[in-house]
């Protein structure tokens, strides 16, 4: 289904099993802190439930790119998988907040320092298939946590499940150097089975800055299942 369907009633409408809703941590403090020296061009390659501190960095990083990208089975047959890169925008209290938009995706691309670029449909080619941009500066002071999830469109109802998505990978991108700066990357290994959703990575305020956590938790979920979830 393209673009136009996904706007305007497609199946996505259809109820998928929902995900429980259990308040989240707002301190990404839970898992293995690792640390980046940015004069020495390195780059991370994050384990699940490895975070960074994103102010301890050696450069001040405010306007990063979170990209996204996977390879999928092909057929001859059926809907090609349509994957879709998502923020969920958190208060203190793990629940949505009300001071913005407060769910970014393929038809509300913008909120207070956040946006999404353009939908890919199909996931096809090299390389990043989606990419949000955060400008730290502006992000609204009520938002406390960035959730970054990646949503098989209509993936129950089309039988396309995680299991079949190959090399799926989240990072993290500087884009205030020239040429740009991969800082972190985290690569999915686990198999995703029957999973429709994948909570990746979540983006954490703390009173010295934000940080970025990999999180690689599978959802049986769609986007609303995820966002009603989060109330």
């Amino acid at each position: 289904m393209g673009l136009f369907g996904k706007l305007f009633g497609g199946d996505e409408q259809q109820t998928q099993a929902p995900v429980a809703n259990t308040p989240i941590q707002t301190a990404s403090t839970e898992g293995r802190e690792v640390t980046l020296d940015l004069n020495k061009g390195g780059m991370l390659n994050l384990a699940k439930n490895d975070f960074l501190n994103l102010s301890k960095t050696d450069f001040s990083l405010e306007n990063i790119r979170v990209s996204a990208g996977w390879d999928v089975k092909t057929s001859l047959f059926g809907s090609d998988f349509d994957l879709d890169l998502c923020a969920f925008l958190l208060d203190s209290s793990g629940h949505l907040t009300r001071s913005v938009n407060n769910l970014v995706y393929f038809s509300k691309k913008k909120s207070q320092g956040i946006q999404l670029d353009h939908d890919n449909l199909t996931g096809a080619g090299d390389g990043d298939d989606e990419n949000m941009f955060v400008n730290f500066n502006n992000i609204h002071p009520d938002v406390a946590q960035i959730v970054v999830a990646v949503v098989i469109y209509s993936g129950q109802n089309r039988k396309q499940y995680f299991g079949q998505v190959r090399n799926a990978y989240v990072r993290l991108v500087d884009q205030a150097q020239r040429p740009e700066k991969e800082i972190a990357r985290f690569n999915l290994s686990e198999d995703g089975g029957k999973a429709t959703a994948v909570k990746f990575a979540e983006l954490t305020r703390t009173v010295n800055g934000w940080t970025f956590k990999a999180v690689g938790e599978y959802l049986n979920a769609s986007i609303q299942d995820i966002e009603k979830s989060y109330r």
